[in-house]
Order: structure tokens, then C-alpha cells, then sequence
């Protein structure tokens, strides 16, 4: 068993470096093009990769059996977040969107607390509280941050997706594990190709350079290494171990935000960012101590 949370800790950190290029990528891509073609276009490539192996994989046969209700809330939130953190990308420095999202564990337990009466102790209440101070001090409402010129709508935008983020991850535990997890990437895939094929209609279409469509494609490619490899980091080790790996996705974001855009996280990101995930470390240890104190009894 250590062997192989030694390997999905691997498998977690590579896809967190995975979802931080496709981030990097995309917000280069919108320094130049519209948001909603190069959702479109970047749909197309990630639909390509996913559907290779979701068709090997044997993943789409029953595929009509597979649609429920759950499926098609989780693909809405999925579009929402989508939009919103894009377009808060192209306005908020790639280190601060990333240290505002790593609040997102601490919101879905504090949402699994008041809409579906999970338990949580007053310790996990208080991590939460003191994340969300970390968070505020990374978009320092004073206005005081550098890019994001203070609280504004764009961070609002970061708290839509972490909003539309934790509605899908509550939804996504109502689905039956019958259903492929490659089902499900696929057709998302497919709902965010489409929703930018259309919302690109009424936009105008700016030019592609061949820079652009590569920068697109290594977009796709990333976003799927970025799935593949938190499926296969929960999938091989314990869950519980391998959670706490999420947070490597800030370490990359900020190193890529510092050598890529020559944008350097000041104080309060780098102290905000800390406490965010130091609570978030301890929520997970606090949860995995009680779920073996539970089996133990």
C-alpha cells in the first residue's frame, strides 16, 4: 500500500502540473483571441484525446443508460465554472486565481455540512474560517493587490467557480459508480466544445496563427493529462493520503506565473497561499483521523 500512495502521489502532482499548463496556455491564448473561440477550439482537441481512449476504453457503450440528472447538473456547472474562470483569468494574475481556488476543499466540506448534514466538527469549521481568511488576503479588498487592482468582479468570477465547482463535486456523488469516469470527462468535453462553438457566433472571430492552434492543442493535451492523472492518483492510492497532493497544483501555477509572465506573487499572496493550504492539509488529515477512528470502532 505505500508503494502505491508513493505512486498516486506521483500520478496527483503530474496531473495538477497538467491543469496548471492548460491554464498557462489558455490565459497566453486570450491575450490574442476571443474566450469563447478558444474554448471552442480547445474543445475540439480535448474531445479528440478523450474520446481515443473513452471509444478503447469500451467507456461510451450504454451511453444512453448512463444520462441522468446528475450528469447533466454536473455538465452545466462544469460550463458555468468554465466561463468564469477563464474570463477572471485573462484580468487576475495565474498565482492569485490559482491561491483563490484552493479554497474549494474547504467549501465543498463546509457545503456538505449545511446542504447535506455531513458531520464536521467545530476544528474543520474553524480551518475553513481561517482558509477563508487566507483567501482575503490574496485579493486584499482594500485594493491594494497588483493585477487585480483589489476586490473586484473578476475575483467575484473566482468565487463563481468555486460556487459552480463545488455544486459539481456534491452532484458527482450522486452518480452511480456504474457510470465510467471517462463517460463522464468525454461528454463534458463535448458540452464545453459546444457551448463555445455556439457562444463564438456572436462574438467576432479573430485570426488563428499557427502559434495559436498549437498553443490550443498543448492546451488540450495538458487538460487531459491533467484528468488522467487524478483519476488514476484516486483510483491507485489511499484517498486520504493522496488528497493533500492537490494543493502541488499552486507550486506549479506560481512557477509558471513568475518564469511565463514575469509576474511575481507578493507578500500577501505567498502568506494568503499558505494559510489556505496549510487549513486545507489539516482538514484532510482531521477528516482521514476520523474515518479510522470510525472503522477502528
Amino acid at each position: 500500500m505505500q508503494s502505491e500512495n508513493i505512486q498516486s502521489a506521483f500520478y496527483m502532482m503530474l496531473g495538477m502540473m497538467g491543469f496548471a499548463v492548460n491554464d498557462a496556455f489558455m490565459k497566453l491564448v486570450l491575450a490574442d483571441l476571443n474566450l469563447q473561440q478558444s474554448i471552442f477550439i480547445r474543445g475540439v482537441f480535448s474531445t479528440i484525446f478523450l474520446g481515443i481512449i473513452a471509444v478503447k476504453s469500451g467507456a461510451l457503450k450504454n451511453s444512453r443508460r448512463h444520462f441522468n440528472r446528475h450528469i447533466i447538473v454536473r455538465t452545466l456547472c462544469e460550463l458555468g465554472g468554465t466561463i468564469f474562470f477563464l474570463t477572471a483569468l485573462v484580468h487576475v494574475s495565474l498565482a492569485d486565481a490559482s491561491a483563490v481556488l484552493q479554497v474549494m476543499p474547504l467549501a465543498v466540506t463546509l457545503a456538505a455540512a449545511l446542504f447535506m448534514r455531513e458531520a464536521v466538527g467545530w476544528r474543520r469549521y474553524l480551518a475553513i474560517l481561517i482558509g477563508f481568511s487566507g483567501v482575503m488576503l490574496v485579493i486584499q479588498p482594500d485594493g491594494s493587490s497588483a493585477e487585480g487592482g483589489g476586490f473586484n468582479i473578476y475575483f467575484l468570477m473566482l468565487f463563481g467557480t468555486i460556487g459552480c465547482m463545488i455544486i459539481r463535486d456534491l452532484t458527482t456523488r450522486n452518480i452511480s459508480k456504474s457510470i465510467p469516469s471517462m463517460f463522464i470527462a468525454f461528454y463534458t468535453s463535448v458540452a464545453v466544445m459546444l457551448m463555445g462553438a455556439v457562444l463564438a457566433l456572436f462574438e467576432p472571430w479573430k485570426t488563428i496563427t499557427l502559434t495559436h492552434l498549437a498553443m490550443l492543442a498543448g492546451a488540450a493535451f495538458f487538460l487531459f493529462l491533467g484528468y488522467i492523472g487524478t483519476v488514476m492518483a484516486m483510483r491507485v492510492g489511499d484517498v486520504g493520503f493522496v488528497a493533500p497532493f492537490r494543493y502541488t497544483y499552486l507550486v506549479w501555477a506560481m512557477a509558471l506565473s513568475i518564469f511565463v509572465f514575469a509576474d511575481f506573487p507578493d507578500t500577501y499572496t505567498l502568506i494568503g497561499s499558505a494559510i489556505v493550504v496549510s487549513t486545507g492539509i489539516y482538514s484532510f488529515a482531521r477528516e482521514r483521523k476520523l474515518m479510522k477512528s470510525k472503522t477502528a470502532s
